[in-house]
C-alpha cells in the first residue's frame, strides 16, 4: 500500500527544503558578520550543526533519495546501474546514513548539557565552552566510527530492486544490528537531553531573578530542537518493527525523511523565533537587501532631463 511515489515525496520535500536552506545560510552569514556582538558557545554549535546538516543532506540525497527515483529516469538509472561494485565511497555513503544520526543526537544532547552547565555558572562555563567547544565537536564527529566501522569491512554497492523499480545502497554489514545500536544510542541521548531540559526549565521557573548573561533564549531553541528527537526516535522504532508493504511501514517511510529534514533544518526557525537580537539582525539585513534592490537604477535607461520638458 503506497500513498505517494518516491518522486512525489522528493518533489514535496524540495518545496520546503530550498527556502529553509536559504534561511539557514542567511542566518549563518548573519552570525559571521556580527560575531563580535553575538558570539556564544551555543552559536558555535549552531554553526557546527549547519556544517553537519550540509553533509547529512548531501549524503541523504545521493545515497537514498536519488536512488529511489532512479528507476523512473534513464540517466539516473544508468548512473546507479554502473555502481554495482564495491567501492570505498559506497561504503562511506552507507556508513554516513547511520554516522550522521549519531552526530545529530549527540550534538543536541551536548547543547542541552551546555545550557544546563551555563545555568549553574554562566561566566565560567561559557568561557570554557567557547574555548574548548571545538574539541567536543571533534569527539562528536569521530566517536560514531566505533559503531559504524564494520561497514568498511563488508561489500557495499548499489542494487536494483525490480519490484519497486529503484536502487538502494546494499551492504554486507547487518543493517538491523546497526539500527539496533543506533536506537539504543537515541534513547540514551533522549533521556539525558530530557533530564537536562527539565532541570533547566525548573530552575528558570523558580529563579527570582534571571541574570542577563544567562541566554535563556538559547535554552528554548535547544528545548524545541530536542523535542524533535522524540519524534525521530519513535519513527526509528517504527521502522525496526514494521514489515515492508504494511501501512505502518509506508507511513514511516514518508515521515522519516521529513523528520530527518526537521532534525537538520529546524535550528534557523527556532533561533529567529526565540532569540530577539538574532531576529533583529536577520530582518535588518533582509531589509537592507530589499532596499538596495529596489533603489538600484535599471541598466540602459538614462535619466530624463526635466529642463527640456
Amino acid at each position: 500500500m503506497r500513498f505517494l511515489s518516491d518522486l512525489q515525496i522528493l518533489n514535496l520535500s524540495l518545496c520546503y527544503e530550498i527556502p529553509i536552506w536559504a534561511l539557514y545560510f542567511i542566518s549563518v552569514a548573519v552570525i559571521f558578520l556580527k560575531w563580535s556582538t553575538v558570539k556564544s558557545s551555543f552559536l558555535q554549535f549552531y554553526i557546527f550543526e549547519f556544517l553537519t546538516s550540509i553533509l547529512t543532506f548531501y549524503n541523504t540525497y545521493i545515497s537514498l533519495r536519488l536512488p529511489n527515483i532512479a528507476g523512473t529516469d534513464d540517466s539516473l538509472s544508468r548512473r546507479y546501474a554502473s555502481k554495482n561494485e564495491t567501492d570505498f565511497f559506497h561504503q562511506l555513503q552507507f556508513a554516513l546514513q547511520y554516522h550522521m544520526a549519531y552526530v545529530q543526537y549527540a550534538t543536541t544532547m551536548v547543547v542541552a548539557l551546555n545550557r544546563m552547565a551555563i545555568l549553574q555558572n554562566a561566566e565560567y562555563f561559557e568561557k570554557k565552552n567557547r574555548r574548548y567547544g571545538w574539541i567536543i565537536m571533534c569527539v562528536i564527529m569521530l566517536c560514531p566510527i566505533a559503531a559504524t566501522y564494520e561497514v568498511f569491512l563488508h561489500d557495499a554497492y548499489y542494487k536494483y530492486i525490480p519490484s519497486t523499480n529503484n536502487y538502494y545502497v546494499y551492504s554486507g554489514c547487518s543493517s538491523p544490528d546497526l539500527l539496533k545500536q543506533l536506537f539504543y544510542f537515541m534513547c540514551v541521548c533522549l533521556s539525558l537531553t530530557t533530564v537536562s531540559n527539565c532541570f533547566v526549565f525548573a530552575k528558570l521557573c523558580f529563579f527570582p531573578l534571571t541574570p542577563r548573561n544567562l541566554e535563556t533564549e538559547f535554552f528554548f531553541v535547544s528545548f524545541m530542537s530536542s523535542n524533535t528527537l522524540t519524534i525521530g526516535t519513535v519513527l526509528t522504532y517504527g521502522m525496526r518493527s514494521a514489515t515492508p508493504g504494511t501501512l505502518l511501514f509506508e507511513v514511516n517511510k514518508i515521515l522519516l525523511p521529513v523528520v530527518s529534514d526537521v532534525l537538520s533544518l529546524n535550528q534557523p526557525f527556532y533561533l529567529i523565533f526565540y532569540h530577539k537580537p538574532a531576529r533583529k539582525l536577520f530582518f535588518d539585513i533582509i531589509h537592507e537587501v530589499f532596499r538596495c534592490l529596489c533603489c538600484r537604477k535599471p541598466r540602459g535607461i538614462r535619466p530624463v532631463d526635466v529642463t527640456i520638458l
